[in-house]
């Protein structure tokens, strides 16, 4: 394109030349024909040689003027040539232009896609980021679960010894209160021994005192025709001997009372422990059992039954009523129980909750 504004400017100088040379030649012949014409009226003589000098000049410069014609139209015709070469070249450059401008769009296009592309591949690598994330953070609320559920397994492990132990105490308890019944039962089979054999020479003294009466009392009616009931000086006595035997016996029923609960007892008061329904609105204490140490019942003639139980448990919390939590209440101890079952409407209440007595 450089070398054709070149060329097209070097032909443009030499057409501007050949116009100045052809001005020049057309002054001159005016001049010469002015000169002629002068030269005509001062010089008749020599008017023939100034014609044909004339001649000559005109044909020269006629000469000239056809080849600055024929250069006028050769130049022409290159102008042309370089003209069509120039639009040709503006038509390639457009071509050109225009390819860059199609290869400038398409890369403008194609840098478009690729930051589509990219922003895509940054929004799947965040969502990636985020899912690792959450799947970390499930991974790591997995592991504390895991870890919850071995602490709880320690735990249970531990409350399952502890409740092995307490079972054991609770064994040893039993066979101590046992040899201590046994022991009891022994003493007041010896005492009941020792209480018949009092009684019976109680009772043959107090029959000598009365065949004694009856002898005197015979003896009287025979002297004065009169019956004459005589009170034995001992029988206070006699009664109060049979009284003690008595009590005794109720002392030892009573020791006997504190009975070692059948499974349907037990079953019965865990039962009515594990339902906050069936307690008093009056009670403010709640035990989780843990194991059931005796039981006392008394059976009214309306069939209503009325159950003591100690239980050796841990003070809870109401909604924790029915689930043995005892490892986040340590406290624990043994507790009175009170429930009335009646059997006419099916029904049991746990009445009263209280702490057990330490003798």
């Amino acid at each position: 394109m450089q070398e054709t504004q070149r060329a097209f400017v070097e032909v443009e100088k030499q057409l501007s030349t050949a116009r100045e040379v052809m001005d020049l030649f057309v002054l001159e012949d005016t001049q010469l024909q002015m000169f002629a014409l002068e030269t005509r009226a001062k010089l008749e003589a020599i008017q023939e040689e100034v014609r044909g000098e004339m001649k000559d000049a005109m044909l020269e410069v006629d000469q000239m003027r056809q080849e600055a014609l024929a250069n006028a139209t050769a130049w022409k015709k290159t102008l042309l040539e370089l003209r069509e070469a120039t639009q040709k070249n503006e038509q390639i450059l457009q071509n050109i232009r225009e390819k860059k401008k199609r290869e400038e769009e398409k890369e403008i296009q194609l840098q478009k896609l690729k930051a589509e592309r990219e922003l895509e591949l940054l929004q799947e690598l965040e969502k990636q980021r985020t899912l690792k994330e959450e799947l970390e953070r499930r991974a790591e609320e997995e592991m504390k679960k895991l870890e919850e559920i071995e602490k709880q397994r320690e735990l249970e492990k531990q409350q399952i010894l502890k409740q092995r132990e307490l079972e054991k105490l609770h064994e040893q308890e039993k066979q101590r209160q046992l040899e201590q019944l046994q022991a009891q039962e022994k003493e007041l089979l010896l005492e009941r021994e020792k209480i018949k054999e009092f009684k019976n020479q109680e009772l043959e003294q107090f029959g000598d005192e009365l065949e004694k009466e009856a002898r005197r009392t015979d003896l009287t009616k025979n002297n004065d025709g009169l019956e004459v009931v005589a009170q034995p000086s001992d029988a206070k006595e006699g009664i109060s001997i049979v009284k003690r035997v008595l009590d005794c016996e109720a002392m030892a029923a009573g020791k006997l009372q504190d009975n070692d609960p059948t499974d349907v007892e037990s079953k019965l008061l865990y039962s009515a422990l594990g339902d906050l329904s069936l307690y008093s609105p009056d009670i403010d204490t709640f035990v989780c059992s843990k194991v059931v140490q005796s039981v006392k019942k008394r059976v009214s003639s309306r069939g209503v039954t009325k159950y003591k139980f100690v239980v050796h448990g841990c003070e809870v919390r109401d909604e924790f009523v029915g689930h043995c939590l005892d490892f986040f209440y340590p406290a624990c101890g043994n507790y009175n129980v009170f429930i009335t079952s009646d059997s006419k409407t099916d029904t049991l209440k746990v009445t009263s909750i209280k702490l057990h007595p330490v003798n």
